[in-house]
């Protein structure tokens, strides 16, 4: 199979490097432009046109994938496919419908559910055992093309989206083989989604990850690992004197009941985390991040920093008028 590959996040990256290591022939890679970093804002290539980079193979960093002249590079490399995984631009129906056997794409959820631009985030924070792998037709509109393959995992109760994020790219980089040696053969066919079924996810934002502790614990926990490592679920407090951002990375609900007043206040504090009170139950915050800083244990913390009973983690704790 003659294909392009088009990708821009670390997503991407374990199903390009399994194409290029496979019987396929990868004729180009499409990525978004290089951006500027550092003090000295000097030009560095993504992750994606690295990988392509080290592997010699033809780079398309277009602005806009779907100028005319962009549409006639592709169609003069004449492609069987084209293989998306987490662009980053919508391509135009001509390009879809422009490779032979149209274009694929890699979405790390179990279509119909959880189309969109967080899947990943959104299998956990709505407490999700299975999620997985689904490799569709691209079509106008995002997520819905008739799928070509899936794989299943299970969420480990206490796995992060980073966690997750790295074995779903990897169930990916094997999938998309599977499904392109059965494009091949003629052997596959597209099964359209149930639109009964379908769920939405839109793209988080930096604030999204501030806490409402208003969340049930379980919730709560749920949260927190949805949104480690970006945008961190986070809330202020007063540690050693100081107001800091305090970020969290792993919990565990702990048994017990509070008061509606009682919620963002720390409960207890010691070696076994720190507990606060969070929508009528308690939470063990076990590992925690101050901004600037390293993720430390709460026996770390608490060693260092002064962070006692009664203080609280200042969050958004809605009214209930506004949970009504």
């Amino acid at each position: 199979m003659r294909l392009v590959y088009l990708g821009s996040s670390d997503f991407a990256v374990p199903a390009l490097e399994s194409l290029i290591a496979s019987r396929h022939e990868v004729l180009a890679v499409v990525t978004q432009p290089d951006r500027r970093r550092g003090r000295g804002r000097l030009a560095e290539p993504g992750v994606i046109h690295a990988c392509a980079r080290r592997a010699g193979l033809l780079v398309f960093l277009p602005a806009s994938i779907n100028l005319p002249e962009m549409v006639e590079s592709f169609r003069a490399l004449a492609p069987d496919v084209f293989v998306v995984a987490s662009y980053g631009q919508k391509l135009s129906s001509e390009l879809c419908e422009l490779p032979r056997l149209r274009s694929i794409n890699i979405h790390a959820s179990l279509l119909p559910r959880h189309r969109g631009a967080s899947p990943i985030q959104q299998a956990i924070l709505e407490g999700d055992a299975l999620t997985g792998i689904s490799v569709m037709y691209l079509a106008d509109r995002i997520d819905a093309g008739d799928v070509l393959g899936r794989v299943e995992t299970r969420i480990g109760a206490d796995e992060t989206s980073g966690e997750l994020h790295d074995r779903l790219a990897r169930l990916g980089s094997e999938l998309i083989l599977t499904v392109l040696d059965s494009l091949e053969a003629g052997q596959v066919v597209g099964e359209p989604q149930d639109p009964e079924q379908v769920t939405h996810c839109r793209k988080i934002r930096k604030t999204d990850g501030l806490i409402d502790w208003r969340r049930s614990p379980k919730k709560q926990h749920d949260f927190i690992r949805a949104y480690w490592p970006w945008p961190k679920a986070h809330a202020q407090a007063r540690v050693s004197s100081r107001e800091r951002r305090v970020s969290f990375r792993a919990s565990r609900v702990r048994p017990g009941s509070i008061g509606a007043e009682q919620a963002g206040q720390i409960l207890e504090a010691g070696a076994d985390g720190i507990v606060v009170g969070t929508g009528g139950g308690r939470l063990a915050l076990t590992h925690l991040q101050l901004d600037g800083g390293k993720v430390l244990t709460a026996e770390e913390l608490l060693r260092g920093h002064r962070l006692e009973v009664g203080d609280r983690f200042e969050g958004r704790v809605r009214s209930p008028e506004e949970l009504a």
